[in-house]
C-alpha cells in the first residue's frame, strides 16, 4: 500500500534500499544522507550483532563505502572492463576478510 500511496514500484524500492547499503558506485550522488539512515537501522536492528561489534559494523560500512567510491569516471570501455575486474576482487578480498572472523562457524 506505502508503494502504491507513493506511486513507487516495490521492486524499485527495494533496489533503492540495496544500493544505499551496499554503497556501491551506482547512484551514489545525493545519497549519503540515505546511507547513513540505513546504516543506522541495521546497528538499531541489531543485524550482524552475532559476528560483529557495533565498531566492526561500522567499519565494515566504511570500507564498503571506500570501494563504492573507487569510480573511474571515464567512458572509455577497455578501462571500464579493466576497473570492473579489479572492483570484483575488492569486493570479494573486502567479504573473505569480514566472513572469516574467528567468531562466525563456517
Amino acid at each position: 500500500m506505502l508503494c502504491k500511496l507513493f506511486d513507487v514500484t516495490p521492486n524499485e524500492l527495494l533496489i533503492d534500499f540495496m544500493d544505499n547499503c551496499s554503497c556501491g558506485s551506482w547512484k551514489r550522488e545525493g545519497r549519503d544522507d540515505a546511507k547513513v539512515y540505513l546504516l543506522s537501522y541495521i546497528i538499531e536492528m541489531k543485524y550482524g550483532e552475532n559476528y560483529f561489534t557495533e565498531k566492526e559494523r561500522l567499519q565494515l560500512f566504511t570500507e564498503l563505502d571506500a570501494i563504492g567510491m573507487c569510480w573511474p569516471g571515464v567512458t572509455d570501455k577497455k578501462m571500464l572492463r579493466l576497473h570492473i575486474r579489479w572492483r570484483k576482487k575488492y569486493y570479494n578480498c573486502w567479504f573473505n576478510k569480514w566472513f572469516h572472523k574467528d567468531r562466525r562457524k563456517t
